[in-house]
């Protein structure tokens, strides 16, 4: 069994993050990986439409390296200093630098009561879990300043490059849109009004209309997958309804993914009554397949994207694929306004 210091060295070596890292290009998209006769294949060939996963495969890479490396720094930061001389790491940070702090029952409690744990669940072995959690928390947040300070002391140079996050070059082009006209972020969503993760998704995008209003501007494109019998008539519905007016499309957006479960053409149509439509232009507009083919262009745009399942949104030009919490989007979206 570890004990408490072991678990605690393990825990701050794997947690503790540097700031003001350079983001480079994870290779040379150029590169000539493969050649047949007088044909070239470049690197930017075979990432092409998968960048998310080479991104995602490349971190992990990045955070194996750079958690190593912390744990040699980390090392090489304790022999610095005498009095280190004869201990071991965890001994010196115990010591010197995090001492392992007393965790009170109070502490204990609060945290149970902020996780909603149920009651019967609370026992002496969840407490001691909590208990050991806890210290973690509070040794690696005194470690991790330590760190930083000791490589601003030291003028430590890293140069190992974390990978950059790909950007994809995506227009709205006359797609309908809420938000402001020209808010310095812009989100572009593809999505299926059949797909329930796209329909939890919604509540998401509702939740981001409510916080962002017009810093944002947020675009709807296109993706019913062919396994939904229904999600391709319901895009042409509400481009339907967006022929008479922008709010149409997002009333008409809003009861799609309530309704998600029930999307027949007859329930639409009672709907699109409902809210006002003119009922002869919308009936002609979505027998007529009109709208059919901005429904494949915008597919066909994803596709080309990389995007191969819904919901995918592109906020600022970088992917967040599928149905994310709020603070998926929160994250980018303050880090792009901060610019």
């Amino acid at each position: 069994m570890l004990t408490i210091k072991r678990k605690v060295v393990i825990f701050i070596t794997a947690i503790i993050t540097l700031s003001g890292f350079c983001l480079v290009n994870a290779g040379d998209s150029s590169l000539v990986v493969a050649e047949i006769k007088e044909d070239k294949i470049v690197l930017s060939d075979i990432t092409k439409g998968s960048e998310k996963e080479f991104y995602e495969a490349e971190k992990k890479l990045y955070e194996l390296k750079m958690g190593n490396l912390r744990k040699i720094l980390i090392t090489k930061l304790v022999a610095l200093d005498p009095r280190s001389k004869g201990m071991e790491d965890i001994d010196y940070i115990t010591s010197y630098v995090a001492p392992i702090p007393d965790i009170s029952e109070k502490q204990i409690q609060e945290f149970i009561k902020s996780r909603k744990i149920p009651e019967k669940n609370v026992n002496k072995n969840l407490k001691k879990r909590v208990s050991d959690y806890l210290i973690d928390l509070a040794v690696a947040e005194k470690v991790d300043v330590w760190f930083d300070n000791q490589i601003v002391k030291h003028k430590i140079k890293i140069n190992l490059k974390e990978p950059e996050e790909p950007f994809y070059k995506v227009s709205i082009g006359s797609a309908p849109y809420f938000g402001g006209k020209n808010a310095k972020v812009t989100i572009i969503e593809y999505s299926d009004f059949e797909c329930p993760y796209c329909s939890k998704a919604a509540e998401v995008v509702q939740q981001l209309r409510k916080k962002y209003g017009k810093k944002i501007k947020f675009a709807y494109k296109q993706f019913p997958l062919g396994f939904h019998p229904n999600a391709q008539k319901a895009a042409e519905a509400s481009l339907c309804a967006n022929e008479q007016d922008v709010k149409y499309f997002w009333k008409m957006h809003d009861f799609l993914f309530v309704s998600t479960k029930n999307l027949k053409q007859g329930v639409i149509k009672d709907y699109a009554k409902k809210m006002g439509l003119n009922m002869k232009k919308f009936s002609a507009c979505l027998k007529s397949n009109q709208m059919a083919d901005r429904v494949k262009q915008e597919m066909q745009e994803a596709m080309e994207l990389g995007v191969s399942s819904t919901p995918a949104f592109f906020v600022n030009g970088r992917l967040i694929l599928g149905a994310q919490p709020l603070e998926a989007f929160v994250d980018k979206i303050d880090a792009e306004l901060a610019l």
